[in-house]
């Protein structure tokens, strides 16, 4: 892990793509990241190549870590990729924040003083697609088990055009039946 968060600020503007983000890094903190990241990587890649293989490692293994995070960590994430950011971190949010930065899913930019959490635009739109697939699952399960505890059963059907009735993005039978 990183000795301190300090280490790993970015002096300069925030970047927003993951790959702008790994190459704002010294290569030093590069191979650190590498090895949170279990890839090996000689001293002797350059820069370019280590960020490419950091930047396709992360994409592709976004959504299954993302699950395994603690309750604190997730929670930083998410504030971040919305752009919610805290005024001041509790402790255990730094803990969180010091780990994110570890595993590389985010970025310390210090610009005029002012540090910037960067959560990169590939990742956060991957967390905020995973949170809204939860949510919509969460929405069926409970409206399923509310009606059937009224009726006595419910219908697929009636949950799906009670669904595009109100929500912004219609949903089909086969893609309600995956959350039920």
């Amino acid at each position: 892990m990183f000795s301190t968060v300090e280490n790993y600020w970015i002096k300069g503007t925030p970047k927003e793509q993951l790959m702008d983000c790994l190459t704002a890094y010294k290569k030093e903190n590069l191979l650190t990241l590498a090895e949170n990241q279990l890839m090996p990587m000689k001293k002797s890649h350059t820069k370019s190549k280590i960020a490419t293989a950091l930047a396709e490692q992360l994409r592709h293994n976004f959504k299954i870590t993302v699950d395994q995070l603690t309750e604190t960590e997730r929670h930083i994430l998410t504030a971040y990729a919305s752009g919610n950011l805290p005024e001041e971190l509790t402790e255990p949010q730094q803990a969180a924040q010091a780990t994110l930065v570890a595993i590389g899913y985010v970025y310390l930019f210090k610009e005029n003083q002012q540090i910037t959490p960067i959560v990169p635009k590939e990742l956060a739109e991957q967390l905020l697609e995973n949170e809204s697939e939860k949510d919509t699952d969460n929405w069926f399960l409970t409206t399923k088990t509310t009606v059937e505890t009224i009726y006595g059963r419910c219908e697929l059907s009636h949950l799906v055009t009670a669904w595009n009735q109100h929500a912004s993005q219609p949903i089909t039978m086969s893609e309600a039946a995956k959350f039920v």
